[in-house]
């Protein structure tokens, strides 16, 4: 079980959101928010989804948002320092 005691790994789940991507996502979902209540958890379609190109597209789009969100946070963070 994973909890801010655990050190980096831990806090770093904090951080910023973690993209998972895989089937059968949910208990594994559920065992790091249990262990690390403040974890941002963004599941993403595993590679070999199969739900076209249209759906991979839209999927490489909200990544990308999640991503420059997080790039211009830690950099505003950074910034401040």
């Amino acid at each position: 079980m994973l909890s801010a005691a655990h050190g980096p790994s831990a806090q770093g789940l904090e951080a910023a959101p973690q993209l998972l991507g895989g089937s059968n996502l949910e208990a594994f979902i559920d065992r790091i928010e249990a262990a690390c209540p403040a974890a941002q958890i963004e599941p993403v379609l595993h590679y070999s989804h199969r739900k076209g190109r249209e759906t991979t597209r839209m999927e490489i789009e909200r990544v990308r948002l999640i991503i420059e969100q997080v790039r211009d946070k830690f950099a505003d963070q950074q910034g401040r320092q």
